[in-house]
C-alpha cells in the first residue's frame, strides 16, 4: 500500500467515479482481459466503499453525541465543584485555611484593587 492510499480522495473524483460506473453499466459486452475491472468487480467494490461509508457516518453521529454527552458532564461537574466552593466559603469564611484547601486564596491573601485615575479628555 503506497502513501498515497492513506489520503482521502476528493468528493469531486468520487462522484465522477460513479458517475463512470453508471455509464459502465450502459456498456453492452464489457468484457475487460483483467478479471479486476469487470462491472461485477466494480460494482462489488462500490459496495463495500458505500457499506464503509455509512459505517464511518454511524461512528461520526456516535462520537458527536458521546462529546455531547462529556461536555454536558463537564459543565454540571464544574458547577458542582464551583457550588462546593461557595459553600466553604459561606460556611468557614474568606479566611480559613479550609478555602484554601478547595483552591482559592484568602481574602488577605489577594492584591487589593488598584482604582485607575479617569482619563483628562484632551481639550
Amino acid at each position: 500500500m503506497t502513501t498515497t492510499a492513506l489520503k482521502r480522495i476528493s468528493t469531486s473524483v468520487l462522484l465522477a467515479d460513479e458517475d463512470a460506473l453508471y455509464g459502465l453499466r450502459t456498456i453492452e459486452g464489457y468484457k475487460p482481459p483483467n478479471e479486476d475491472y469487470t462491472l461485477e468487480a466494480i460494482e462489488a467494490a462500490f459496495k463495500e466503499y458505500k457499506a464503509a461509508q455509512e459505517a464511518e457516518s454511524r461512528i461520526e453521529k456516535a462520537l458527536e453525541a458521546a462529546r455531547d454527552t462529556t461536555i454536558r458532564y463537564q459543565h454540571k461537574f464544574h458547577g458542582s465543584v464551583v457550588g462546593a466552593r461557595q459553600q466553604v466559603v459561606a460556611i468557614y469564611g474568606g479566611e480559613s485555611d479550609e478555602v484554601v484547601a478547595v483552591g482559592l486564596k484568602k481574602k488577605s491573601d489577594r492584591k487589593p484593587a488598584r482604582r485607575s485615575k479617569p482619563a483628562t479628555p484632551a481639550a
